[in-house]
């Protein structure tokens, strides 16, 4: 298919449990075997990150068997500061071995 799931936490209801079971719902419904990565942006919880990002490991290397699926996080979009704003359906290229997200194209003509 070639799209990035884009996610961004709601800090009233995403917790740890909220959040693995937002993953498992995309698992079930098949659409985790129809992105080429997960970008999630930062978390608005003071919070660490890593209990978020086992949960969703969990869900999505074991109990979905995508263990290469390249999942970046901690990233600057949505309502993170400083913000960055993602342009829907531009080229873009995710390298998780250097942690680096690239929109290749123009978002707006």
């Amino acid at each position: 298919m070639g799209s990035i799931l884009f996610f961004e936490d709601i800090p009233e209801v995403s917790d740890v449990n909220y959040i693995k079971c937002f993953f498992d719902c995309l698992g079930e419904r098949g659409y985790l075997h129809l992105v080429n990565g997960i970008i999630i942006g930062k978390m608005r919880s003071p919070n660490s990150f890593k209990p978020y990002i086992n949960a969703i490991k969990e869900i999505v290397a074991e109990k979905y068997g995508l263990p290469n699926l390249p999942i970046l996080y901690d990233m600057n979009f949505g309502h993170s500061s400083p913000i960055f704003i993602l342009p829907y359906g531009a080229m873009a290229e995710l390298d998780v071995d250097n942690l680096k997200f690239t929109i290749l194209e123009n978002g707006v003509m």
